[in-house]
């Protein structure tokens, strides 16, 4: 139980960094970004490391860059 309450806890983490992100850079700016953590198989340090990106990114000033239309019709979901 208490793994999946520390889960919960980053997931709550991670909503803030991503609302942060979309104050900084624009609601939707996360539309066709690169990834920046795994949603289907989230884990704990996956979840940190995605925090750190949406942190860093905030921080510099840079969004995150977008995926290609290439690369767009290439994921499968």
């Amino acid at each position: 139980m208490i793994i999946v309450s520390k889960l919960n806890a980053e997931l709550k983490n991670l909503k803030e960094a991503h609302d942060n992100y979309e104050k900084k850079f624009g609601v939707g700016s996360l539309d066709n970004a690169i990834s920046y953590f795994d949603p289907v198989n989230p884990d704990i340090h996956n979840i940190q490391e995605g925090i750190k990106i949406l942190n860093d990114a905030i921080r510099s000033g840079k969004p995150l860059p977008k995926l290609s239309k290439e690369m767009q019709s290439d994921i499968i979901y």
